[in-house]
């Protein structure tokens, strides 16, 4: 009786593993693509199904897939193979490459390998047009983090979409980011300003640069101090770059006032090459002046001068006290400490840094180049 229910239970799992999984069952296990009646297409894994409708895990959020919308599914192997054989003729720096690659992953569907490919393109340019446009256009299918589970009619609906956004852009990606900021835009501005604001200050990477981004969409004067900060002050160059042109989105002609004071006059050298970074991307010619006074001021070749210590120590016990050894269980142990290492002058050489930030804001602001030629750049500006 045993063997018969044995074999029973073997010939059901069979037949379940011939005939596969029917739309409705659990293929949590699977990545695939899925083709809908619209013509669009991506790749993921099927989570939950209820009724008449289905959920997709994707890496830009899930998504939510009515039954009769879905025409078909496909493996992942073939697209996948072909990406990896054009992936591997790129070079990093070619970004119209990756560009074109990244539009074929959205139409085959391989939404993980677009992701990849919209981060490397964002990583060198945080603000690029086209891939940008792809994010708009993923904007309006995919949403990154948890569902917002308030009625839309609720007063706090749109709060609480902010911060379920801002949540899931802890610890995204840019291409990740840049959805999300894309999805935050649609907010009014006075429910993400303070959201912003505090963000740009206090945020991840990927929600600062978010922030930084749509505080340029605003027309608030409160926004102003935040980006110079970000723009002057922060660790990572895509968010200065983002805070850069959310100033020259609204420039008026006075925001490069403020970019001078601190390329001369700034708190620290890291200042000063930050400066000359936003004033190349603000774009205004009067910043020419300026940057090439801050490089012949640097001409000097004086390098600040500092010393370096490399130490190692070893501590041994030298001997005891024999007084208190006699008294006592435990003997006090003398303990000495050996030292050595050696100390060297060294020079800090930021300056190298701030000659070469500078010379290159100068060629993006003029479309020529000088190289370090204090006398030539003067003179070509006295011809302007």
């Amino acid at each position: 009786m045993t063997d018969q229910r044995t074999l029973c239970r073997v010939a059901a799992a069979l037949c379940l593993m011939l005939v596969g999984p029917s739309p409705g069952q659990d293929r949590s296990s699977e990545t695939e693509i899925f083709r809908l009646q619209s013509g669009e297409c991506f790749e993921g894994r099927q989570r939950l199904k209820r009724g008449e409708e289905f959920w997709v895990e994707t890496v830009f959020g899930t998504r939510k897939v009515a039954l009769d919308d879905l025409i078909g599914r496909t493996t992942v192997a073939a697209a996948r193979e072909r990406y990896d054989a054009e992936l591997a003729t790129l070079q990093d720096d070619d970004l119209e490459g990756h560009l074109r690659l990244a539009r074929w992953c959205k139409v085959s569907g391989l939404t993980s390998a677009l992701e990849a490919r919209l981060s490397h393109v964002l990583r060198f340019d945080p603000e690029r047009p086209e891939a940008l446009t792809i994010v708009r256009a993923l904007a309006e299918g995919f949403r990154p983090g948890k569902p917002n589970s308030m009625p839309e009619d609720k007063p706090r609906h749109q709060r609480r979409e902010t911060d379920l956004l801002y949540a899931a852009a802890r610890k995204a990606n840019l291409a990740v980011a840049a959805l999300i900021r894309e999805r935050l835009s649609k907010l009014p501005d006075e429910v993400l300003m303070n959201e912003n604001i505090d963000h740009a200050e206090r945020g991840s990477e990927a929600q600062r640069w978010i922030a930084a981004g749509l505080l340029g969409r605003s027309n608030q004067v409160r926004r102003v101090k935040p980006l110079y900060r970000r723009a002057l002050g922060d660790p990572s160059a895509a968010v200065r770059q983002a805070a850069v042109a959310s100033l020259k989105a609204h420039d008026d002609g006075t925001t490069l006032g403020p970019l001078v004071r601190a390329l001369t006059r700034g708190p620290s050298d890291a200042t000063s090459v930050y400066a000359a970074e936003a004033m190349a991307g603000l774009g205004d010619q009067r910043a020419v002046a300026p940057l090439i006074g801050a490089l012949r001021a640097s001409e000097g070749g004086g390098v600040v001068r500092n010393h370096v210590v490399f130490t190692r120590q070893e501590a041994y016990v030298k001997d005891y006290d024999v007084e208190i050894a006699q008294a006592a269980v435990i003997a006090d142990p003398i303990v000495d400490v050996v030292t050595e290492g050696v100390v060297l002058d060294v020079g800090v050489v930021s300056v190298v840094t701030q000659r070469r930030v500078f010379r290159q804001s100068l060629r993006r602001l003029t479309g020529v180049d000088h190289g370090y030629d204090v006398a030539a750049w003067e003179a070509w500006l006295e011809k302007r």
